[in-house]
């Protein structure tokens, strides 16, 4: 009963450890990312995201995560870091990250005043292939499109930096929908791409959350326990 008690201790104290559900809030059903008054400093969001293109509707082995940091308000502006990782594997050995963004930013944000350093240099607003315009975008390059440049983080690397979205007046929260990723520099021979590019749009992790985690390990737990117990009854008692 003591093996039992102090795992129950364990998973309180792991589940106490763990962040609590984030106020920066993305929903994979509508693809809604929401900020607002129960957003503090700290608050954090990863999202992943895979790969495709016109003539190829789900590319093999090509993911990334973005993860966001609220960094707090300054004036009108939201500020964030970010981290975007490119996690693509095999058959994918060559693509870069070029560029993500939005399609639509609610209430509208100025690019006049918004910024981002790091990995990418440039804010802008524009169009990806097939038709999708985004009202705003991270990159490399010339501000007059969110098609990507030659640079961002390429297979196995990450890159990162601050992120700043302006706003013509106070917002007491924002969202932000329908995000992109552009992919270039992929290998368009192997897997007959056009162009050797594409774009990416979130895809649920398949990892159990942390709640989960933890009650797989209560359960486990008491299995254990209950194996242990039974092998004590088996065992004959000396006369």
């Amino acid at each position: 009963m003591k093996l039992v008690l102090r795992a129950a201790v364990a998973v309180l104290a792991m589940s106490a450890a763990m962040p609590a559900s984030a106020a920066i809030i993305f929903d994979y059903n509508t693809g809604i990312l929401t900020v607002d008054g129960n957003t503090t400093v700290g608050d954090s969001t990863t999202i992943s995201f895979n790969g495709f293109s016109p003539n190829s509707p789900v590319i093999p082995g090509l993911t990334g995560d973005l993860t966001l940091v609220f960094q707090g308000l300054s004036g009108n502006n939201y500020t964030f870091t970010y981290r975007i990782a490119n996690t693509s594997g095999s058959p994918i050995d060559a693509a870069r990250v070029t560029a993500f963004g939005f399609d639509d930013i609610t209430p509208n944000a100025t690019l006049l005043g918004s910024s981002v350093t790091g990995t990418y240099g440039t804010v802008s607003s524009g169009s990806l292939p097939g038709n999708i315009d985004l009202e705003f975008c991270a990159k490399n390059g010339q501000n007059n499109n969110c098609s990507g440049s030659s640079g961002g983080p390429g297979v196995g690397q990450t890159g990162s930096g601050n992120l700043t979205i302006a706003f013509s007046g106070s917002n007491p929260s924002i969202t932000l929908s329908g995000m992109y990723v552009r992919w270039q520099g992929i290998d368009s021979t192997q897997l007959g791409i056009t162009g050797g590019s594409a774009i990416g749009t979130p895809t649920p992790p398949s990892v159990p959350e942390p709640a989960s985690w933890a009650m797989m390990l209560m359960g486990f737990t008491a299995v254990g326990f209950a194996v242990r117990r039974r092998r004590k009854t088996l065992i004959p008692q000396a006369a």
